[in-house]
């Protein structure tokens, strides 16, 4: 089985009800849009942060999560995101 080399990138993620901050590994060579687009029903997720929406309240801080592909409403990578007030 070939290994293949990942870039981790931050990226913020929004469902209906949570916005999730972590780490997305993106295999080397790939765009962001390529990640998006494999037939993987979960996209894992490391060092993820879950805070509700809207309120803004952290729910989780874990090492790891598996998130469904279809409860994705937005995905960004973080370094491209930038909020309103700034």
């Amino acid at each position: 089985m070939k290994k293949f080399d990942y870039d981790k990138i931050d990226a913020v993620i929004f469902t209906e009800h949570y916005r999730l901050e972590g780490t997305v590994h993106i295999r080397s060579g790939d765009r962001f849009s390529d990640f998006l687009n494999v037939s993987k029903n979960f996209i894992p997720v490391t060092d993820a942060t879950l805070y509700t929406i809207p309120q803004n309240t952290l729910l989780y801080k874990v090492g790891f999560l598996g998130l469904n592909r279809e409860d994705i409403t937005i995905i960004f990578p973080a370094n491209e995101g930038r909020k309103e007030s700034e």
